[in-house]
Formats: structure tokens, C-alpha cells, sequence
């Protein structure tokens, strides 16, 4: 995926982000990390402040812009830590908080084009206003050709407020202003 088009890297990131689009209504059914395969190991991972964030996603070198609403059902399952899965959908969840308060984590999960992604990296901030992840995601298996393979990704992402009205939760706002819900 390397020389993307503007078009074609405003897809990869919708794709990143969209990696939760999947149905799943019982949002609560894995709150229990006793009873599910792959459960989280180590300290439960920070949650963000619920509303709108900006997101200015590097891959491949370039940066796009985009916006996303979150709310309960968005921050379980479009995590900051692997946007290319269903957070639910992993065999392997581990994360750990280092001394200077950075957490690094790897995850293993089934994308929702038929495959598996391996994911590690670091992110740090608060959570609350601003957060900063670099991640390294190998896909393979996926329907889609274009996903399998490396992709080294930095997110720097900033709390702007209460979302919007009129948006909902999983509404992202592309580069191009176009509008699209993480579920639909």
C-alpha cells in the first residue's frame, strides 16, 4: 500500500477505524474478562473521555485528519489500541503500563475481512484530552489483499468536546468532510 492516493489513504484509514464494523449489539456481553477467550492480561487498558476526537493518523508518512464520536458503544469496540479489529475478536490481549506511565500492549485478533492481525505498540497521554499511539500491525489472511502485510501507524489524538449535534456515536468525519458511522 505504499504511494497511496489521497483517495486510497482516506479508505486505509476509514479501514483502520472501521475495523469494529461488525454486528455486535451485546456490547456488555465481554465485560467479564474471566469468561472470555483472550481476555485482556494486565491492567485493564485506559478508557477515553467520551465526545468528539480529532485523530491525525500518519501511514506511510502521511497524515490525514479525521474526527470521530465516541461513546460507550464506540470506545469498546474501536479501540485506540487495534483499530483493525473487533476488540472482542482476539485470542491475545496484553497490555502493561510502564514506570513513565506509557502503555505498550500486543494483541492478536480475527479482522472482519477473514483474517488476523498481530498488533504492538506504545501509546501515551492521558486519555481524558490528548493521546499519542505508534503501532506496528501485520495483517495476513484477509479477504482483501490490500490489508494483508506491515502497517506502522501513529495516532495523535485530541479530545475537542461533546460531539456534535446531530452526530451520534461512530460517526467519522473524513479529510473530505464526508461523514460515515463506524456500524452502518
Amino acid at each position: 500500500m505504499r504511494g497511496l492516493g489521497s483517495g486510497a489513504a482516506a479508505l486505509a484509514v476509514l479501514i483502520l477505524l472501521a475495523g469494529c464494523n461488525q454486528d455486535n449489539d451485546d456490547v456488555g456481553a465481554a465485560d467479564d474478562a474471566t469468561e472470555t477467550p483472550g481476555a485482556p492480561i494486565g491492567p485493564p487498558p485506559p478508557k477515553r473521555t467520551l465526545g468528539q476526537w480529532e485523530h491525525k493518523v500518519t501511514i506511510y508518512g502521511e497524515t490525514r485528519t479525521m474526527r470521530i464520536c465516541l461513546d460507550e458503544r464506540t470506545e469498546k469496540l474501536a479501540s485506540w489500541w487495534n483499530t483493525a479489529s473487533n476488540p472482542t475478536d482476539c485470542s491475545k490481549q496484553e497490555f502493561n503500563r510502564q514506570p513513565d506511565g506509557t502503555w505498550t500492549f500486543y494483541t492478536v485478533c480475527r479482522t472482519r475481512m477473514g483474517g488476523e492481525s498481530a498488533s504492538s505498540g506504545a501509546a501515551t497521554g492521558d486519555f481524558s484530552k490528548s493521546y499519542t499511539v505508534m503501532s506496528t500491525t501485520t495483517t495476513q489472511g484477509s479477504s482483501n489483499p490490500q490489508v494483508n502485510g506491515v502497517l506502522d501507524t501513529r495516532v495523535e489524538a485530541t479530545y475537542l468536546g461533546p460531539c456534535p449535534a446531530g452526530q451520534r456515536g461512530g460517526d467519522v468525519t473524513l479529510p473530505n468532510g464526508q461523514i460515515r458511522n463506524l456500524f452502518e
